[in-house]
């Protein structure tokens, strides 16, 4: 089992994601801990997906898991960030 993980719930923040990202990089690299970032996008009409796999794509080395589906609202998101993450800590970003 991992240490962290990052849970992001998105729904059209593709302007706020390399920022956010970018953050919780920067976390990473301040400890020593096993972690991920766990992230679901909730079926964003923009291009926020496109943005993760990118930033995916250009920091490889960052332990990114993605979930997309279609919109199921906060709350459900939520709730199946925390049912999906592999830390035994789990903190919100």
């Amino acid at each position: 089992m991992l240490d962290l993980t990052y849970a992001m719930p998105c729904y059209n923040h593709s302007r706020f994601l390399s920022e956010a990202l970018y953050s919780i990089k920067n976390d990473i690299a301040s400890h020593d801990f096993s972690y991920e970032i766990l992230i679901i996008d909730d079926g964003s009409p923009d291009d926020s997906v496109d943005v993760i796999r990118k930033w995916m794509q250009d920091n490889s080395d960052i332990n990114v898991r993605l979930i997309t589906q279609e919109n199921h609202g906060i709350a459900k998101t939520v709730n199946k960030l925390y049912n999906n993450s592999q830390g035994n800590i789990v903190t919100g970003k």
